[in-house]
């Protein structure tokens, strides 16, 4: 009797582990992430051109994205040389006012807001409204206003006339500020992005 008592809250004691465990297992029955660093719930990738240039990237034990690249310096007239890491958003950036970023760079950035109206769905003159942030040695977190973003000095007559539409922009773009004819290369990490209203 006593045997089967202690088998039955050995078995009982088993179920609720493997039930427990299961949970665990089981992200749909996790609860809903409540942290927006879209560092860490985000969809990533990175992009670089067919001429040379390379990027690694992965995160780091801080939990930050660390993107080492290497742009090739341009080879002829038609092609330009890019390197860029994409944050890719399910939801336009409609309403977004605030980026909050915390990152380190050993070059200038260039932070893209990547509207359709510039990419091949568009005028393809990719002359997206952007903005510079200096390279820092040490971590920094910075907030810029959607509304100083500007489109590059080279943009073409067609593409100014065409407003910041942040509800044709999906994703944001990081992109190193290098003299495009001479390459070079640098380690860009960005532990927190945040878009706020």
């Amino acid at each position: 009797m006593h045997n089967d008592k202690l088998r039955t809250q050995a078995l009982i004691a088993f179920i609720l582990l493997l039930c427990s465990s299961l949970l665990i297992a089981n992200p749909a029955q996790q609860p809903p992430q409540t942290d927006n660093n879209l560092v860490i719930s985000g969809s990533w990738k990175a992009g670089y051109d067919p001429y040379g240039s390379r990027v690694d990237w992965g995160k780091t034990s801080e939990q930050a994205i660390k993107t080492v690249f290497s742009l090739n310096g341009k080879q002829n007239a038609q092609n330009w040389p890019y390197v860029e890491l994409i944050y890719s958003s399910p939801n336009s950036l409609e309403g977004v006012k605030t980026i909050q970023l915390a990152y380190k760079s050993s070059t200038p950035m260039i932070v893209k807001l990547s509207q359709s109206d510039f990419s091949s769905a568009g005028d393809n003159s990719y002359a997206h409204y952007q903005i510079k942030i200096p390279a820092t040695k040490k971590w920094k977190t910075i907030k810029l206003k959607t509304k100083k973003f500007k489109q590059p000095g080279w943009a073409p007559k067609s593409a100014k006339a065409i407003d910041l539409n942040l509800g044709n922009v999906s994703a944001v773009y990081f992109a190193p500020d290098i003299d495009l004819e001479k390459g070079g290369e640098g380690v860009f990490e960005l532990q927190e992005l945040k878009l706020l209203p």
